[in-house]
């Protein structure tokens, strides 16, 4: 088995992330490395 574990930071942008539909509306945020950190058991 392999498994891809990496992380995408980003800062949202409505214009730029248009394609985050209302089905998605838990990734229109912000996503950076102090969230990571929050969360992250390292």
């Amino acid at each position: 088995m392999v498994i891809d574990a990496h992380q995408h930071f980003w800062k949202y942008e409505p214009l730029k992330h248009e394609w985050i539909d209302d089905l998605m509306t838990v990734i229109r945020q912000d996503f950076l490395s102090a969230d990571l950190k929050k969360v992250a058991k390292f």
